[in-house]
C-alpha cells in the first residue's frame, strides 16, 4: 500500500484507528509511519518519527499545517480542502499536442471533469474535420484552446471541501456523491 486515506467522525475514533493500525501491521512485522491528519489533537498522539517529514518538526500549537499531495491533489491539512496544480507543459496547437495536454491531467477523483470534458470534446470535432495529427488547429479552435489553457492555469485558484457535511449536522445514515 502507497497510500491510506480514512476519515472518521471524532478525534478520539481517528486516535484509536491510528493505534490499532499501528499494532495490526506490528503483529505482521511492519512498522507504519508517515501518519498525517487535520487533527493537532491526533498528530499529537502520534510519537514524532512515525509522523509524515512535513508535520515532525511543526509547532504543533503555532504552525500552520501542511500541504500534502495524494491521489492526484494537494490536501491542504490547515484548511481541509484540495486544491490543484496542474503544470500545462507548452506543446503545439495541434490535436497530437492537445491530446498531450489532456492526457497529462491526473484527476482520479474527477473534480475538474467538466473542464476536462470540454477540452475532450474539443478534440472529438477536430477529428471530424478530418485534421492530420500535426497539423496546425484551425483559427477559431485555436482560439478556444487558447481560453481553455488560460482557464486550465486558473484552477490553482479552485478548491473543494474534503467534508461536504455541514457542521452541526448530525449523524450521517446514507452518504453519496454524484457528478
Amino acid at each position: 500500500v502507497d497510500d491510506c486515506l480514512k476519515s472518521v467522525e471524532t478525534e478520539s475514533s481517528a486516535i484509536s484507528l491510528v493505534r490499532d493500525v499501528q499494532n495490526l501491521m506490528k503483529s505482521g512485522g511492519f512498522h507504519i509511519s508517515k501518519w498525517s491528519s487535520n487533527s493537532r489533537e491526533v498528530m499529537r498522539s502520534i510519537p514524532v518519527e512515525d509522523r509524515a517529514a512535513e508535520v515532525k518538526d511543526l509547532d504543533l500549537d503555532q504552525d500552520q499545517l501542511p500541504i500534502e499531495r495524494t491521489l492526484g491533489v494537494s490536501w491542504s491539512a490547515e484548511s481541509d480542502t484540495f486544491s490543484f496544480t496542474v503544470d500545462v507543459k507548452e506543446h503545439p496547437h495541434t490535436r497530437r499536442g492537445i491530446l498531450s495536454t489532456v492526457s497529462s491531467i491526473y484527476d482520479p477523483l474527477g473534480f475538474i471533469a467538466p473542464m476536462i470534458l470540454s477540452a475532450k470534446a474539443m478534440l472529438q470535432e477536430l477529428c471530424q474535420l478530418r485534421l492530420g495529427w500535426d497539423d496546425h488547429i484551425p483559427g477559431d479552435y485555436d482560439k478556444r484552446w487558447c481560453r481553455w489553457l488560460e482557464g486550465i492555469r486558473d484552477l490553482r485558484n479552485f478548491e473543494v471541501s474534503r467534508c461536504f457535511k455541514p457542521e452541526g449536522f448530525g449523524a450521517v445514515v446514507l452518504s453519496e456523491l454524484h457528478h
